[in-house]
């Protein structure tokens, strides 16, 4: 199957203190290994930003993760639970008047999962998840909580 979600990302700890909620999207590849394990594969796009006393702080993350899903039924409202690990392509950049600064990394990251699904046909469903996600950081990790939903469609 292959799908698009988008959502909301709610920053969580110190994150929280730099910016705002932010969007994003992942398009998302899923293998079913048997009715219930599911392989998943996705590359997304996440901002976040803030301004606050005249400074502007933005940061941009590109997730590219692999994944595993457990699906607890395979008929109706399907919950499943998961986890997604990988690389994180981050950029930070802070402007005040004609000042800015910017840096940009790549880390691990760990994102455990939960979500439903439901079939609306034989080859479409709709998804649905909280993912948290954990970047892990030299200080405090970089953390946020994501709401997403999607349609997916069967190849």
């Amino acid at each position: 199957m292959f799908g698009v979600d988008i959502g909301l990302a709610i920053p969580t700890g110190e994150f929280a203190d730099v910016v705002n909620t932010g969007f994003g999207l992942n398009g998302v590849f899923t293998y079913f290994m048997d009715r219930n394990i599911l392989f998943t594969g996705s590359i997304g796009y996440w901002s976040f930003s803030k301004e606050e006393s005249g400074i502007k702080y933005t940061f941009n993350t590109i997730p590219l993760n692999i994944g595993i899903n457990y699906r607890f039924s395979n008929t109706g409202l399907i919950p499943y639970i998961g986890a997604e690990t990988f690389l994180f392509f981050n950029s930070w950049k802070s402007s005040y008047l004609s000042y800015s600064s910017s840096d940009s990394e790549t880390k691990f990251g760990f994102v455990p999962l939960i979500g439903i699904a439901y079939p609306i046909t034989p080859n479409m469903e709709f998804r649905g998840s909280l993912k948290y996600t954990i970047i892990f950081t030299e200080s405090e990790n970089t953390t946020f909580l994501g709401i997403l939903a999607g349609l997916h469609f069967r190849l």
